[in-house]
């Protein structure tokens, strides 16, 4: 499903992954070359035929395999911007699904490696205030064309939700870890500021 636009989407309205199975099965079959190509050419030479021959046809029945999970991947894919949550689902043989109110997000990040920049496509990489620390986010919004507008609108809608930013200035941040640091920097400039009021009674 590719998106046109995320003005023409409700907050009813799933919208899916533009090229997340693609992206996959490049980055697999990647993968898999390289892996395969070690002991194929290693043993190429210094055992029987059937040895890299054995090995090859493994690396054709688990990209096969990939191949196909990748694709029912992409039809289970969805995305939903809720009144006071994002939603996210997928999963083949484990469905799951994800809601993360906007009142918890503090920063909201795009990705675009080199494959993802080939297919034209980009991430969307949704941070709470539990994991902020943490590298994995809480939701990422795969491969999609959209990508800087679904950003925007998650930013717009955090900000929405907290009244255009606290007494703290704390705000969700299009980049990367710069939000956790001006938070934090906020919050001891305030109390700086608490510390001299009682100074100068």
């Amino acid at each position: 499903m590719r998106l046109s636009g995320m003005s023409t989407h409700s907050e009813s309205e799933w919208f899916g992954s533009d090229a997340v199975a693609a992206v996959y099965r490049v980055q697999f079959l990647l993968l898999i070359l390289f892996v395969a190509a070690i002991p194929v050419v290693g043993t190429a030479f210094a055992a029987p035929w059937y040895v890299p021959a054995a090995v090859a046809a493994v690396a054709f029945v688990v990209l096969a395999l990939v191949w196909w999970w990748a694709g029912a991947y992409e039809r289970t894919v969805g995305y939903r911007f809720g009144r006071d949550e994002f939603e996210a689902r997928g999963g083949v043989f484990f469905r799951s699904k994800s809601t993360v109110p906007y009142a918890r997000i503090t920063n909201v990040e795009t990705k675009q490696g080199p494959v993802l920049r080939y297919f034209g496509v980009g991430s969307v990489a949704v941070q709470t205030a539990g994991r902020s620390g943490q590298t994995t986010p809480e939701v990422t919004v795969s491969a999609i064309t959209d990508y800087e507008e679904v950003r925007d609108r998650l930013v717009e809608r955090v900000r929405a939700e907290r009244g255009a930013g606290d007494a703290t200035g704390s705000e969700p941040r299009p980049s990367g870890g710069d939000a956790t640091l001006d938070d934090v920097l906020a919050e001891l400039e305030r109390i700086r500021g608490v510390l001299d009021d009682r100074d100068g009674e």
